[in-house]
């Protein structure tokens, strides 16, 4: 995140004149007629095995791992270094431009890890309540959507492009890290649960980043740029203790046998995750003509004003010092001046990134040879370079039992396909583990992989991902 937050900071202040769920669910062990499986907890969201039997056996994570990367233009190689850091060099970056659209690129990354705080693992109740469960998760998002000439001004500069105009026009640049801890409810009834959630949480740190309209010229020497457009970069810094504070809401409705054919039953789920707000405080913000409220509060601009155009010319320095930007400490006081830039330190309060979901779920009446359960997934969060995600998985499972019944081994392997997001589209597999046990009961370790594709080809695909969880029995219960 160091790395991103230099390289805007630098765009913006310095750039501009030197340089002119996934599927969620788990796959169920063997059992005994009398102790079947109805529902299954993967990661954070309820997911239903009908039909409602005498018994249910709820599993539930104990600890997890998520992380969703992608992009429509750039591939996983820049990705990943953009996202955790890394050295690029000036072939790479070249070849990386070249890809990209002249408008609407995007990219992005989401990282989510958590741990189960109640019930404790091997904790039984007998008895259902309304709070089922408490978790403590840290959540990233980093997400940008931006043109072909903003990459090469900011990664490359104008050097490159001497005589020629940048039109850098409008883009977003955001990120967050937050801390949140989340209390999960349910309540049942007949066909229908509904399991909300409520949470308080802690902005570990937020920036965010906009341009408008902006364009860089320079003459074919490099002693001469001509910069137009507005701008905004808001900062909180990273602090372990937070920088912000808030509150956010979820809540899930799940349908369950909305329909029943002769050979399987349909489920479906809907509902809203994280949707709330954070107050930061604290916001370091640098602005070319922004209108902001006198009160120092509010994050984003309330208007701009026109834009004025300005030439910059190097005065007794010669084009090399311009095109490299070395002359920018002896005269970075009149420049800034110049450029109209404003420095503030403000406060607001800001929407936390939401996520909205729908899923549809086809689980056969018996487990059988082939696929024992189908999910549809369509997906949106609310992160700048974030589309509509559309995801189809399927499950099968494979056993392996001795004659006696004494051994036993199962796992499911996991296939499945996603279009949108921050991405185009991904190739995804995974496993399920159903054969380790502790104290006698058996754990679901699932690994999952997204964007395969990319793992064989990091260099011309474009993001990729991995979800691991561990999943515990945490209560029975007799309905």
């Amino acid at each position: 995140m160091k790395f991103v937050t230099k390289k805007i900071k630098l765009f913006i202040l310095v750039l501009s004149v030197i340089s002119a769920d996934t599927l969620i669910g788990s796959e169920l062990p063997n059992l005994k007629d009398s102790m079947i499986l109805v529902d299954v907890r993967a990661e954070k969201d309820l997911i239903k095995m009908p039909p409602p039997l005498s018994k249910t056996s709820v599993y539930m994570p104990v600890v997890w791992y998520n992380l969703e990367s992608g992009s429509n233009c750039v591939p996983f190689s820049l990705l990943s270094k953009f996202a955790f850091g890394g050295y690029i060099s000036p072939s790479e970056m070249n070849d990386y431009q070249s890809l990209l659209a002249s408008q609407d690129n995007r990219m992005g990354a989401i990282q989510n890890y958590g741990i189960n705080l109640y019930p404790l693992p091997g904790y039984e109740i007998q008895k259902k309540g309304a709070l089922e469960s408490i978790f403590l998760e840290i959540d990233d998002y980093t997400g940008a959507i931006f043109n072909q000439d903003a990459f090469r001004m900011i990664f490359q500069g104008n050097t490159n492009y001497l005589g020629k105009t940048l039109d850098v026009g409008n883009n977003v640049v955001e990120s967050w890290r937050t801390r949140t801890l989340k209390f999960n409810f349910r309540k049942s009834f007949n066909k229908i649960e509904i399991s909300p959630s409520i949470q308080v949480g802690q902005c570990l740190n937020y920036t965010r980043i906009e341009t408008q309209n902006m364009k860089l010229s320079s003459d074919a020497v490099g002693d001469e740029i001509t910069f137009s457009g507005n701008a905004y970069s808001a900062n909180s810094g990273y602090s372990f203790w937070g920088t912000g504070v808030g509150m956010q809401a979820g809540l899930m409705v799940y349908l369950k046998n909305v329909y029943q054919s002769s050979k399987s039953i349909y489920a479906f789920s809907f509902g809203v995750k994280n949707f709330g707000f954070y107050h930061i405080s604290d916001v370091n913000v640098t602005s070319r003509n922004a209108v902001w409220k006198s009160d120092k509060t509010g994050l984003t601009p309330e208007s701009w004003n026109e834009s004025p155009t300005f030439n910059l010319k190097a005065v007794q320095i010669n084009s090399s010092d311009l095109q490299f930007g070395t002359w920018f400490d002896r005269q970075g006081d009149s420049i800034k001046s110049k450029l109209n830039f404003v420095e503030t330190v403000r406060k607001g309060t800001v929407m936390a990134p939401f996520t909205l979901f729908a899923k549809l779920y086809i689980t056969p009446h018996t487990f059988i040879s082939g696929i024992s359960k189908q999910e549809l997934t369509l997906k949106y969060v609310s992160i700048a370079g974030y589309l509509p995600q559309l995801s189809y998985w399927a499950t099968s499972r494979a056993n392996v039992t001795s004659i006696k019944g004494n051994f036993k081994f199962s796992f499911s392997y996991l296939f499945g396909l996603s279009l949108g997001g921050f991405d185009t589209y991904d190739i995804n597999a995974g496993l399920i583990f159903n054969s380790m046990k502790i104290k006698g009961k058996t754990v679901l370790a699932t690994i999952k992989l997204t964007g395969i594709e990319s793992y064989f080809a990091p260099s011309q695909l474009h993001g990729a991902g991995v979800s691991v969880h561990l999943n515990y029995p945490l209560y029975f219960v007799n309905n």
